[in-house]
C-alpha cells in the first residue's frame, strides 16, 4: 500500500479510537511478567522506499501467551514518546498470537556506542540481501516494557495491537543512523495519537 509521511491525514483507517504510537509515562501502573526470552532470527530482507523489513522465525511468550516472530521493520526518528522524549530511531518487532492478533514489541533506540547487531543489519541492507540469518536478541533489553493495546502505525492501522515498549538502553552510533538515512532518506514515524483513558501497565520481570 502506498501512504505518505508528510499526509498522514489522508490514510485510510477506520479512524478508531485506541490508535498508536502514542505518549507514555514511566510512571505508569505496574504489574510482573516473567521476563520475555527472544531467540529469533531474521534470514530474509525486503526494501521498501521508507525502510527495510527483516523476516524470519521465532517465539516469545509475551504476558503468558505465546507469539510467533513474523518480522522487524524500522521507524526514523521513533514513534513513541517516553517521559517526554523521542528517540531517533525506532526498532518493531512484530509477532502474531494463535489467534490472529497482533502483538509488537517497540524498541527506541538512542545514539550511542555502535551496536554489532545493527551494523550485521545495515550490512544486509547494503547488499539487499542476507548472506546468513542474523540474530535479532541482542536488540531486545533485558528492562521493563510499557504495555498498552493500541493499532499498528501504517495504514490501514487496524486496532488490537498488544504494544510493548521497552525502557532499556538499546544504542546505535551516529554514523550508523546516518547510513540508514542514506539508505532510506526521510522521516517515517506516525502522528503520535491521543492516549483516551487507555490504561498503560509497566511489565517488570518478576
Amino acid at each position: 500500500m502506498e501512504f505518505d509521511y508528510e499526509h498522514q491525514a489522508s490514510w485510510p483507517h477506520a479512524q478508531a479510537p485506541w490508535e498508536s504510537p502514542v505518549a507514555l509515562d514511566t510512571a505508569a501502573t505496574l504489574s510482573y511478567w516473567q521476563q520475555p526470552h527472544f531467540a529469533m532470527r531474521g534470514f530474509e530482507l525486503q526494501l521498501s522506499d521508507k525502510t527495510a523489513t527483516l523476516s524470519g522465525d521465532g517465539s516469545v511468550l509475551l504476558d503468558g501467551r505465546e507469539a510467533q516472530f513474523q518480522q522487524l521493520h524500522f521507524h526514523c526518528g521513533g514513534e513513541h514518546v517516553i517521559d517526554g522524549v523521542r528517540a531517533p530511531f525506532e526498532a518493531h518487532f512484530v509477532h502474531q498470537y494463535a489467534d490472529g492478533e497482533n502483538a509488537v514489541v517497540a524498541v527506541p533506540m538512542s545514539i550511542g556506542a555502535a551496536n554489532p547487531t545493527f551494523a550485521e543489519i545495515l550490512t544486509a541492507i547494503g547488499t539487499g540481501d542476507t548472506a546468513y540469518p542474523i540474530s535479532l536478541a541482542p536488540l531486545l533489553p533485558d528492562s521493563d516494557y510499557l504495555h498498552y493495546w493500541g493499532s499498528l502505525t501504517t495504514p490501514p492501522v487496524q486496532e488490537g495491537v498488544a504494544w510493548y515498549v521497552a525502557l532499556g538502553k538499546v544504542t546505535m552510533s551516529a554514523e550508523q543512523l546516518s547510513t540508514y538515512q542514506h539508505y532510506f532518506p526521510g522521516d517515517n514515524h506516525r502522528d503520535l495519537q491521543p492516549l483516551a483513558g487507555r490504561p498503560v501497565l509497566r511489565m517488570r520481570a518478576k
